[in-house]
């Protein structure tokens, strides 16, 4: 069945993942009173530990920026950190808190409101009220949160609270278990409130979170149920002694029996007052009668006690050693044994979530497979937790939960079933029956060739024990097994069984062998939970509601059987029968009842001797003596002559089980009548010889024990030895993982550069693409798109999200039909392409650019294309062709008079003229210049004035006409000015010929001013 206490377990159900509200209330309410419960030592520091991760550092800034400075508790913080990183956490927090922050010393004391860090590399325990410090194996996979909650669990037990924060991974579920066993409060971050909820949640998990609050809420929760052992002023208890739990827990047990249906009277009562004390911490309720109150007034905190109680502990092959001995020397052999198609049937009582019980489905499918047995197998499978039942046949459990099993055998009887889900296999699952069933009040199953109850039996008081333990006997077939948990023993049973393995609790039951008389009463079939005996605070039964059977059977044995004992296996009276007095003398000193104090002198040698000898041969003897002492001697029975009158005793001893005997005391019966007996001196001197033959025995056994103690000191050695050995080559791969770390140190720094680098040329590249505004593309082998510049994606009618398609999948507005062709072409010839093309539009053109680029360090290769806008480029050609189409001589002027631009037919002038390299009259001279230095009152002066004007804006144009003679030609030339419009020009000039049409009449010269 469910195992009361440690509550906890891997993969409980999700109705005990979340703490009643009750409990949240009480949590998030300040107390209206100190708790008054039991003080321990003033020497021991309540502790809080914190376990976080990833998204731990932002966790741990609210929490402890919400921690008052005077607590009286001391705070450990648990991180996963890489051995070679330089923690910084301590100066972190040191800024949200006033309690002193400090990495943790090997050897440290734990005190109060100090807060203490795991340093990197390290693996932490609590030991004895020190931190213990001890280097975390080179790439081995550790759970330090585990481990020091599992030390602080064992060593503070309710003086611990553990707290779960933000984190990945499944670090710590474990550990809350312990301390939850251990009567610790365990708390956990809410998953919305953590910036990785894998940590809350694994804990959560486990069914032993008992509250669930954001980060700045859990200190509070902490240290209210911290309050009774904590050493400061906010926390003093009330004066007066403190209120201590009672021991009578009659009303509670009544309550869960009335509500819940089972009955925990059956139960050790130190069990139940460490949980109920923990409940009592939680809700602030101090003394019993008040949380009793809450118990019958609030039905939800009542089944929040009843899970408390029940919450299984199990894991899947929990002590392996065991389950291999229980392979070898049990499943083995009867596998071996079972004839084909033959059903082996096992009981599990107790099986929790269900762990156990397919552990040995997988044990044993893994035996029929090895031995290709065709066999069957039939597992029944029983808890007293609906619960539990309903999560066991589910068979879903967490990473956490299958950690102890190996990659193989997780992959072989499990199936991925969400995210860090597993669920059985449906050919393991079909072979277990789960049934609510409980062990101390149901019948038990019948035919059994295995049962296993483990960690159960723990916690029933010794009279349910024995029940518990004649049902398991009664399950068994003769000649089946019994496995047990390594506390557990048989007890009154032992001499039903045989024992297979005493250290790992495997028994076999003997065949014919019968339970002792005493484990009978009440039969097998009646329920612990429905029998009506005396309960709690009622007064014994008189004689008139007793069975008028038993009252008979009592009225007979006080008329017709002698006086009597029994006697147990140390000698001890366990019940009188009859009038003993006139053989029974109390002696002077301390009160007893063994046998030898309680009988005389000359009477307790020989019942002594006759008790020994009935329990060690199991068969019933007597002997007959003369009592008082100084009667006549009676006759030895091969004589057949004694005195008739003389006064005789016959001392008659029975066995009842493997220690009890019944001793008799009769002196009524005369010796003619009395059965063979055993003469005194006989049974003194086999009582004797047995002494001897013990002893004899006992010296055989001690030699015998140090000849293995010697031959194990030997092989100690030789381990030692090989231990050195191992440690030496230990120690130089160690050096060579060091040599082999500096190297990736090294390659690392490299990297590091490396990365630097390219990003500062990938800086350079989108500064470079906003600089330059170029429309570029980036493409791969295949067109897909890698980058594209913020031009590209106006022409292109690209979005971020456009990144990894390929480029023909888009439109644009662009005349290039033979874009991809282009694209292709250079990605297979490594050939570039160039080529000029047009808007949609037709007012823009662009000239395309088309290369391809290879990665040298990956087998990668791309094009990239660039669109250069030449629309400006393009209208300059246009002017230019347009201006040397004309027969003028033309030139383009600036603001300042400076030549810009002249056509072909200026340019054919000045050669003719002797400037065939327009060094005087080309662009970059000025027009104005060369006209003002002409000789004064000229032409040339003239055109001057007039060309200043235009250019100054007073004039809208300017003609002259002037003579240019050669020596051969006769030449008349109009000359024409006109302004123009825009920034960076001023006027345009022409000279055209008109001696064709000189005869005309010359035009007026313009006006000089002067």
């Amino acid at each position: 069945m469910t195992h009361p206490l440690p509550p906890g377990d891997d993969t409980a159900m999700a109705l005990a993942s979340t703490p009643a509200q009750g409990t949240r209330d009480a949590l998030s309410q300040a107390p209206a009173a100190p708790v008054a419960l039991p003080t321990p030592p003033s020497d021991t520091v309540p502790l809080v530990v914190l376990g976080a991760s990833a998204g731990g550092l932002d966790a741990l800034v609210q929490f402890f920026s919400a921690c008052p400075t005077r607590t009286g508790v001391a705070w450990v913080v648990i991180q996963h950190l890489l051995p070679d990183h330089r923690s910084m956490m301590d100066s972190l927090l040191a800024r949200h808190t006033t309690l002193p922050v400090a990495l943790a010393e090997d050897g440290q004391v734990l005190q109060p409101d100090r807060v203490a860090l795991i340093p990197p590399g390290k693996l932490m325990e609590l030991q004895n009220g020190c931190l213990r410090l001890q280097d975390r194996p080179a790439g081995a996979f550790s759970l330090p949160i585990d481990l020091f909650l599992h030390s602080a669990a064992a060593a503070l037990g309710p003086r611990c609270v553990a707290v779960v924060l933000s984190g990945t991974g499944s670090d710590g579920s474990r550990g809350v278990v312990a301390l939850n066993e251990a009567c610790g409060l365990v708390l956990a971050q809410a998953p919305q409130d953590a910036r990785f909820d894998g940590m809350p949640r694994a804990a959560m998990d486990t069914g032993v979170v008992d509250a669930v609050l954001p980060a700045a809420e859990l200190p509070a929760a902490a240290l209210r149920f911290l309050a009774p052992w904590r050493q400061d002023a906010e926390a003093v208890l009330a004066a007066g002694p403190a209120v201590c739990l009672p021991t009578g827990l009659a009303g509670v047990v009544a309550l869960l029996l009335e509500h819940c249906g089972l009955d925990f009277g059956d139960y050790k009562p130190a069990t139940l007052q460490r949980r109920l004390q923990r409940r009592q911490m939680l809700l602030q309720l101090p003394v019993l009668d008040d949380y009793l109150q809450r118990l019958q007034d609030d039905p939800e905190e009542l089944r929040q006690l009843h899970r408390d109680l029940l919450i299984g502990v199990t894991h899947f092959f929990r002590d392996p050693e065991v389950w291999e001995q229980w392979r070898v020397q049990v499943i083995a052999p009867l596998v071996a044994a079972r004839r084909r198609h033959q059903t082996l049937r096992v009981w599990l009582a107790g099986v929790a979530t269900g762990e156990e019980a397919y552990s040995v489905a997988m044990l044993i499918t893994e035996e029929f497979e090895r031995q290709q047995r065709g066999c069957q197998l039939k597992i029944f499978a029983t808890d007293v937790s609906p619960h539990h039942v309903e999560a066991a046949s589910l068979g879903l459990y967490g990473d956490a939960a299958l950690a102890e099993l190996d990659l193989a055998r997780r992959a072989r009887h499990f199936q991925p079933h969400g995210k860090g889900l597993w669920q059985v296999r449906p050919e393991l699952r079909a072979q277990v029956v789960f049934a609510q069933h409980n062990l101390l009040g149901d019948p038990p199953f019948t035919r059994m060739d295995l049962v296993v109850c483990r960690n159960t039996l723990i916690y029933f008081n010794a009279a349910a024990q024995e029940r518990a333990l004649a049902r398991l006997h009664f399950a068994l077939s003769p000649g089946g097994h019994l496995l047990l948990g390594p506390s557990e023993s048989l007890g009154p049973l032992e001499s039903a069984f045989r024992t297979v393995d005493g250290r790992a609790k495997l028994y076999r039951r003997l065949a014919g062998a019968a339970l002792p008389a005493m484990l009978h009463k009440g039969g097998l079939g009646l329920s612990a939970g429905t029998r009506r005996g005396r309960g709690p605070g009622e007064a014994p039964s008189d004689g008139l509601d007793a069975d008028p059977v038993q009252l008979a059977q009592a009225a007979l044995c006080a008329q017709h059987l002698p006086p009597a004992v029994l006697v147990d296996g140390q000698g001890q009276v366990l019940h009188f029968f009859g009038d003993l007095s006139p053989w029974m003398v109390p002696r002077e000193g301390q009160a007893t009842l063994q046998l030898l104090r309680l009988l005389p002198t000359g009477l307790a040698g020989p019942a002594l001797a006759l008790v020994h000898q009935v329990r060690q041969h199991r068969l019933p003897a007597s002997t007959v003596l003369a009592w008082p002492p100084n009667a006549a001697a009676p006759a030895s029975p091969a004589s057949g002559k004694a005195d008739a009158h003389a006064p005789l005793l016959r001392l008659q001893a029975l066995p009842v089980s493997t220690d009890l005997v019944t001793l008799s005391f009769d002196a009524q019966c005369a010796l003619q009548e009395a059965p063979a007996t055993v003469s005194p001196d006989l049974l003194a001197a086999e009582r004797l010889a047995d002494l001897q033959q013990e002893l004899d025995h006992a010296r055989a056994d001690l030699q015998a024990v140090l000849e293995e103690m010697e031959t194990s000191h030997e092989e100690i050695q030789a381990t030692n030895e090989e231990l050195i050995s191992a440690n030496e080559e230990l120690q130089s791969s160690n050096e060579e993982l060091q040599a082999l770390n500096e190297e990736l140190h090294t390659v690392n720094a490299e990297y590091e550069s490396k990365l630097a680098q390219l990003h500062r040329a990938h800086a350079d590249l989108e500064s470079m693409e906003r600089a330059v505004g170029v429309a570029t593309l980036f493409v791969d082998d295949h067109l897909r798109l890698t980058r594209f510049s913020p031009e590209a994606a106006r022409l292109f009618r690209l979005q971020a999200g456009d990144l990894g398609r390929r480029l023909d999948d888009f439109s644009h507005d662009l005349l290039y039909p033979t874009l991809v062709e282009d694209l292709q072409h250079t990605l297979e010839h490594q050939q570039p392409v160039e080529r000029p093309i047009s808007h949609r539009d037709g007012q823009r053109g662009y000239l395309a650019r088309i290369q391809s680029y290879r990665i040298p360090s990956r087998a990668l290769a791309g094009a990239v294309l660039s669109f250069t806008d030449v629309t400006a480029l393009q209208d300059a050609r246009r002017l230019q062709s347009i201006l040397d189409a004309l027969p003028e001589h033309i030139a383009v002027l600036d603001e300042a008079g400076t030549i810009r631009l002249v056509n072909q037919a200026w340019r054919r002038f000045a050669a003719a003229n002797g400037d065939p390299g327009l060094r005087h009259s080309g662009p970059g001279i000025n027009y104005l210049q060369i006209c003002n230095a002409a000789e004064e009152g000229g032409d040339a002066r003239h055109a001057a004035f007039g060309l200043r004007e235009v250019l100054g804006g007073t004039r809208d144009s300017f003609s002259l006409r002037y003579p240019c003679h050669t020596d051969t030609e006769r030449r008349w030339f109009v000359m024409n000015v006109a302004p123009l419009q825009g920034h960076g020009f001023g006027a345009v000039v022409s000279h055209t010929n008109i001696t064709s049409w000189y005869q005309q009449p010359s035009p007026a010269k313009p006006h000089d001013p002067r």
